[in-house]
């Protein structure tokens, strides 16, 4: 833990111009045990928020206020992943206006938290990219996003990168004055050009997901599976970049890859 802590504190001295983070399932047990595990450790931590097959972990208004203590007194910010949503550009108006209730009432509970940025997982990933990925879907999605900006600001609304491997899709961002999370592992995986991607999103990028892909496929591991030279021109492009609030979440999730993924960024930014 300690060297963990000595990290945020190299990361803040190295001038990085964007906050460090981790996800809220770095230790087994709910939500406030990661919060007080991790509240030394990193600057922001991302909520990873699920509801589905009758399992929600959405928090309770009492925990809502005992995380906003938290936070307070550590100086932590939240971003939060929002469940995927397979309905989000459905065709069908009744699945899509059920899945956005369910992210509605998220957001909802958990705006006083007052998160940096939200996860929009738009991409319909039980389908081949030719279904999904239509001018139809891409009409119902700017629907649910509609429903969405009555409540919250457009720019803190983040549509995940895995969306935007289809170019229907891109427009949204600028036609609803969205923002982008990157999601660096995912395209480690399936073998995507992550510099072209942030040359064009980086601007638009509030939120990068980072983690290691092994050969074997297996991802949200550690970062020494990641490439030095890929590391060092992020953490570059990071430190000099401008604009909004940025946030690196350390995408994984147990205490052993999250101190190597430290260890690894720390050897990258010295």
């Amino acid at each position: 833990m300690k060297d963990m802590a000595k990290f945020k504190k190299a990361w803040r001295r190295k001038g990085m111009n964007c906050r460090i983070g981790t996800t809220s399932y770095i230790i087994p047990g709910d939500i406030i045990p990661n919060l007080q595990f991790l509240k030394h450790a990193v600057e922001n931590i991302e909520l990873i928020i699920f509801d589905s097959d009758g399992r929600s972990n959405l928090p309770s208004k009492s925990s809502i206020l005992e995380m906003s203590i938290i936070a307070r007194d550590n100086g932590l910010t939240f971003t939060v992943h929002l469940p995927v949503n397979p309905h989000a550009g459905s065709t069908s108006e009744t699945k899509r206006e059920k899945g956005v209730e369910k992210w509605m009432e998220i957001t909802d509970r958990m705006e006083s938290l007052l998160p940096l940025g939200w996860i929009v997982p738009l991409r319909e990933n039980r389908l081949p990219a030719e279904q999904w990925c239509t001018g139809r879907w891409v009409d119902q999605c700017a629907k649910t996003i509609d429903l969405l900006i009555e409540s919250i600001e457009p720019e803190s609304l983040c549509i995940e990168s895995t969306a935007l491997e289809c170019e229907a899709a891109e427009h949204l961002v600028d036609a609803k004055n969205c923002s982008v999370c990157i999601d660096i592992g995912y395209m480690l995986r399936t073998g995507q050009d992550i510099h072209a991607c942030l040359e064009k999103w980086f601007d638009r990028t509030r939120i990068i997901h980072l983690h290691g892909v092994r050969s074997d496929g297996r991802d949200h591991v550690d970062l020494g599976y990641m490439k030095t030279e890929l590391l060092d021109s992020l953490c570059t492009g990071l430190k000099n970049g401008g604009g909004a609030p940025r946030v690196l979440t350390l995408d994984m999730f147990s205490r052993k890859d999250l101190e190597k993924s430290m260890h690894v960024l720390q050897e990258v930014i010295d």
